[in-house]
């Protein structure tokens, strides 16, 4: 079922109005996520987060990276 009013992403935990506040039609909706490997339904995402998601082609290794990589440049900031 599509997801209710207060429905947030599960990455950005926006909600639908707090993603349409431009008034960009793709932002206006959920996107239903899958799972490239089995087609299986995942969940409901925003359309920045599954763009985000399809970029990294579902691969964990690239995601923990990415994560690695903000950290580190947090931490260089923050010394």
């Amino acid at each position: 079922a599509y997801p209710d009013k207060d429905y947030a992403c599960p990455i950005c935990e926006r909600k639908l109005k707090e993603l349409s506040s431009k008034k960009q039609e793709r932002l206006q909706a959920w996107v239903l996520d899958h799972c490239h490997d089995t087609e299986t339904f995942r969940g409901w995402l925003c359309f920045n987060c599954n763009t985000g998601l399809g970029a990294f082609k579902d691969d964990l290794y690239k995601v923990k990276n990415a994560v690695e990589y903000l950290e580190k440049h947090e931490r260089l900031n923050n010394e």
